[in-house]
């Protein structure tokens, strides 16, 4: 009895590549924007702050 219901759950279910689900999900994915919706931004880099990240290097390796 269980092997029959295997079967049918196998017969039921979609095969799904790779490949396929992203071409799905690409068309899926509203493509129209309108120019008047985009958004321009600049970058300034005054609105950035730098910060060194990494070990404080005390006493002379030598």
């Amino acid at each position: 009895m269980r092997r029959d219901k295997d079967l049918d759950r196998r017969e039921v279910m979609k095969k799904f590549t790779f490949k396929g689900v992203l071409d799905n999900f690409r068309t899926s994915v509203a493509q129209q924007s309108r120019p008047d919706q985009e958004i321009q931004e600049t970058l300034r880099p005054e609105n950035f702050q730098v910060k060194r990240e990494g070990f404080r290097q005390t006493g002379n390796f030598s």
